[in-house]
């Protein structure tokens, strides 16, 4: 099928996009291998090979951009271990003192904070520009995608108050899987003050990001956690068995055994 790229605007043959780096969310690593596959209004949960993507969002020219920024993003993640697939796991021996939650928290030191700064950008421009079905719950106003797409065309990061972002690792135990991105309003570790979000879920990282020219004084608050402009940035950790999203995954396993037996 031939259209008009929604992210270069070029016209030409729409290619497979993935919607979550296929780097990240593909289980082939043992053959005949499989990820549970789940979101709040995602049909039904299944087990599949590899996540979601999209036949009409991107011809090539587009993909190829979005490949690029995976690449340099997903590399630089592994390189500070902030992802279950790094061949090595977060260094969290410079732990940083928290009062106002039950979180723990590390220093991360990035070589090219703007890679990972591109990566984020182009993950929330593909959730809120597909049509897809299962992605129902990540809900994004139209000026914001345009904003994201002149972003990525220009290679730009845009303001600090652009799409605020900081990052949460998860720990201990894992349990690989695929977890479609959601948009929620909730407070969150420690704050006081209700913040809505887009939230992704990408091999024991959960990227937690606010609205384009975001105004919410929770962000501000979290300055020095915020991903994709200092090379040294905070970053939230949990055990993965203590966390909300071990909680839901228990849940979906539960509804999966059902289905299958």
């Amino acid at each position: 099928m031939r259209g008009i790229c929604q992210l270069t605007g070029s016209h030409g043959e729409f290619v497979d996009a993935h919607l979550l780096p296929k780097a990240l969310t593909r289980a082939g690593r043992t053959k005949g291998e499989k990820f549970v596959e789940h979101g709040p209004s995602a049909n039904r949960p299944q087990r599949r090979a590899s996540s979601w993507y999209d036949r009409e969002l991107v011809t090539q020219e587009g993909e190829s951009l979005l490949q690029r920024f995976d690449d340099h993003g997903i590399t630089e993640l592994r390189r500070c271990g902030l992802v279950w697939s790094a061949a090595n796991s977060l260094d969290a021996s410079e732990p940083i003192p928290l009062f106002w939650t039950a979180f723990r928290a590390a220093r991360v030191r990035s070589k090219k904070p703007k890679r990972l700064r591109m990566f984020v950008l182009s993950l929330l421009w593909r959730a809120g520009a597909t049509n897809r079905e299962e992605f129902v719950d990540f809900s994004m106003p139209q000026d914001e995608i345009n904003h994201l797409s002149e972003l990525l065309n220009r290679n730009e990061v845009g303001d600090e108050r652009d799409f605020p972002t900081f990052f949460l690792y998860h720990t201990g135990k894992r349990y690989e899987h695929n977890h479609t991105p959601i948009y929620q309003r909730s407070r969150m570790h420690g704050s006081e003050i209700p913040a809505d979000h887009y939230r992704f879920f990408l091999d024991g990282l959960v990227i937690f990001c606010g609205h384009s020219n975001d105004q919410n004084p929770f962000w501000q608050k979290r300055n020095d956690f915020a991903v994709g402009f200092k090379p040294e940035f905070g970053v939230f950790i949990q055990e993965f068995i203590e966390s909300r999203q071990y909680r839901d995954l228990g849940d979906v396993i539960s509804l999966l055994n059902e289905q299958e037996a």
